[in-house]
């Protein structure tokens, strides 16, 4: 019995050989979140914040921040998931700007969505990321949503040209 405890304890402890606590934690939100424990999801990505802020051991901080706000918004918990967004955009990672920019659609924040899109075509300039697309969909929304038809066109054949084929069909509904 005491062999296989050792066995058991051995193996256990090569699986989580390489990740640091905070990625444990992670993956324990990860199979929460999938069973639908979103607030056990909460605090288990909860604790892999706090693991990596007081042991930074990887560059996992924004994906941890950008999980906890899927897990907010969820939640519907928006203006946490918002902030959320905000400090994984401070780890630096450009693609944040761009979900950040749907959150600010869904709270009806339009100049602020329109910000965020705009700054991945500046920061992207040959859409090496991909995600014009996206971008230019979203800013058309939410030029849309402000009274600015000829923009929010302007923006949705841009993304129809990329390969978006709601904002084709956008272009066909509400575009000359």
């Amino acid at each position: 019995m005491k062999k296989i405890l050792f066995t058991l304890a051995l193996l256990i402890s090569f699986s989580s050989f390489g990740q640091t606590s905070a990625d444990n934690y992670m993956n324990s939100s990860d199979e929460k979140f999938k069973s639908k424990d979103l607030f056990g999801a909460l605090e288990d990505i909860t604790s892999a914040i706090s693991a990596h802020i007081a042991n930074p051991e990887s560059d996992n901080l924004p994906l941890y921040y950008s999980k906890r706000a899927y897990i907010y918004i969820e939640l519907k918990q928006l203006d946490k998931a918002l902030s959320d967004m905000d400090e994984a955009i401070l780890c630096g990672y450009l693609g944040f700007y761009n979900q950040r920019g749907f959150l600010n659609l869904e709270l009806g924040n339009f100049y602020e969505a329109i910000g965020d899109f705009i700054h991945i075509l500046k920061e992207d300039p040959k859409n090496e990321t991909g995600w014009w697309g996206a971008s230019y969909r979203g800013s058309g929304i939410a030029k849309e949503k402000i009274g600015d038809l000829n923009g929010a066109c302007a923006d949705w054949k841009k993304a129809a040209e990329l390969g978006d084929t709601d904002a084709a069909g956008w272009v066909a509904n509400q575009c000359n």
